[in-house]
């Protein structure tokens, strides 16, 4: 028996050790296993959708047609804007439908005042935002310019050139709106012989004096216009555009300005009505004035007035959409 006992306690003891050991070991796989998880979390990407508006507080004027406004959905990975997603291919909710009348791919028309939330969800992926809706009204009309001098040789009504006026209301909320194209507005020439007008396009027909007069409910606002007949310098005439423009972005936008010289000494802006033909439409266009870009190449553009001819070189760069930020739609 007095040998037996020490036995017993060297077998027990031995037990303890080897289940000490194999628990330290699997407490280190396990260690080892926590730690490689974490590293998996650390390395994983965060995703995420971020709405981005024109305006959060949008208005609504009686009297006014739709007052639309943008909204865009930025793919936001590790907080870096990865992509501008494509407005169809996000879902659009709003918990408050009685103060929109349209609220879906991006576009957004309030049609009365209140509080709403925007929802949008992509993938799984989900964000929103408060916009408020402050009501106004009309409180006057005006005319972008109250006197202007036209060149009879440049708006001639047989040649359908004609000089574009615009028309503003004013509002309560302190905004004002270009009207000319979207409402059912009276326009009235005070001599047709001289000029006339419809939506807001005056054509020349002699020269002389008009007043052109527009109104809308209530209000209304005048131009006085003055029609000259001076003829072009057949040799020694100025045409002038610029020679080359560089547009950075896929669909950017860029003033095309062109100016001719008159045998009077007079200038004249005609970007708005000149003829504009692009070797690639698929590239970028020229139209009233402005060049407008569709894809990243070249293109030239021939400028075509009176039988002059300039040609302008546009290089149209590829966008970056992590440079891409929200921009109010004029």
């Amino acid at each position: 028996m007095k040998n037996r006992i020490p036995k017993l306690l060297k077998m027990k003891l031995s037990i303890t050790i080897i289940a000490l050991l194999l628990l330290s070991s699997i407490s280190v796989v396990l260690a080892e296993s926590n730690d490689g998880l974490k590293a998996d979390d650390t390395n994983k990407a965060t995703e995420r959708i971020e709405i981005a508006l024109d305006s959060v507080n949008m208005k609504f004027v009686e009297g006014i047609p739709d007052i639309d406004y943008c909204a865009e959905v930025k793919y936001v990975v590790n907080n870096n804007i990865e992509d501008i997603l494509a407005p169809t291919q996000v879902a659009w909710s709003t918990d408050n439908t009685n103060i929109f009348k349209y609220c879906n791919n991006g576009l957004i028309i309030p049609k009365s005042e209140g509080t709403a939330t925007i929802f949008a969800e992509y993938n799984g992926m989900k964000d929103s935002i408060n916009v408020n809706v402050a009501k106004g009204s009309i409180t006057d009309l005006k005319m972008s310019e109250k006197k202007i001098k036209l060149n009879g040789l440049l708006y001639k009504l047989g040649d359908q050139n004609p000089y574009k006026l615009t028309a503003l209301v004013m509002t309560s909320l302190g905004s004002e709106y270009d009207i000319t194209d979207k409402c059912d507005i009276k326009w009235e020439s005070s001599n047709e012989s001289v000029a006339t007008v419809s939506n807001g396009r005056v054509y020349t027909v002699n020269p002389g004096t008009a007043v052109v007069t527009a109104s809308y409910l209530g209000f209304s606002a005048s131009t006085d216009i003055t029609v000259t007949n001076p003829k072009i310098k057949s040799s020694k005439a100025k045409l002038t555009a610029p020679q080359q423009v560089v547009i950075e972005d896929e669909k950017g936008v860029e003033l095309m300005p062109l100016m001719v010289e008159f045998d009077d000494g007079s200038t004249e802006d005609f970007s708005k009505i000149a003829k504009v033909e692009s070797s690639n439409s698929n590239v970028a266009m020229g139209s009233e004035g402005f060049i407008y870009a569709f894809k990243e190449g070249n293109a030239v553009m021939t400028v075509n007035y009176l039988g002059y001819v300039k040609t302008i070189n546009v290089k149209v760069n590829k966008s970056d959409p992590k440079k891409m930020v929200s921009h109010p739609i004029p």
